[in-house]
């Protein structure tokens, strides 16, 4: 995904002599400063609206550099689930661009539990005791189901249900937006400005 946040460099227009020739680079630098920020204040907040098992969000959140030839910086994630919950609103459907999307039930035991490569439904589905099937009451889902251990024989009792531990959808709806544009637009109104002032006082100090 991508989108444009315009900048107001009208007050650099007024430098002149060797500072003017600077131009392309103060542009570059505060716009790299800005982009930084940016991503700082987009991992503060990443607790806001995601829960962190570990640092791949974080460490997915990237800054591409501006450069004196290319005045363009960006800032965004590399992790398509965080880029798709960019772009996401709230109370709609989104449909599944494969088979479906696979949400994980009892094969975790809280929501800040990591499902390792091990348990994913392709992994399960190796083993004798899982199987694919319909969820009761819900026609339209299947899901990953794991048959009970056998009983030993010193054991009395009913044997325990299956469990779901995997839900197969083909939509889910959307209860919530990563607000990735509205925080880069807010850092870059209040940053830009200081950005400029900064490296246009660093330029007069190193002009030769």
């Amino acid at each position: 995904m991508s989108f444009e946040i315009d900048v107001d460099v009208s007050p650099l227009l007024n430098l002149t002599g060797k500072l003017r020739r600077q131009m392309p680079f103060i542009i570059a630098t505060s716009l790299n400063t800005t982009a930084f920020e940016a991503r700082a204040t987009l991992k503060r907040e990443l607790p806001k609206h995601f829960i962190l098992r570990n640092r791949f969000s974080e460490r997915s959140l990237h800054v591409w550099k501006a450069a004196k030839g290319d005045t363009q910086a960006s800032v965004g994630t590399k992790a398509p689930y965080m880029a798709a919950l960019a772009k996401a609103i709230p109370g709609t459907t989104e449909t599944a661009q494969g088979k479906a999307f696979s949400i994980p039930q009892a094969v975790r035991t809280s929501t800040f539990d990591i499902v390792k490569k091990s348990k994913w439904p392709a992994r399960l589905l190796k083993k004798k005791r899982y199987y694919i099937d319909e969820v009761p009451g819900q026609p339209d889902k299947t899901g990953v189901w794991e048959r009970p251990k056998k009983l030993g024989k010193r054991r009395l009792g009913p044997a325990a249900p299956p469990r779901l531990m995997f839900l197969f959808a083909k939509k889910i709806k959307v209860r919530k937006k990563w607000p990735l544009h509205e925080t880069t637009v807010r850092v870059t109104n209040k940053t830009w400005a200081k950005a400029c002032d900064a490296t246009v006082a660093r330029a007069i100090k190193t002009a030769r």
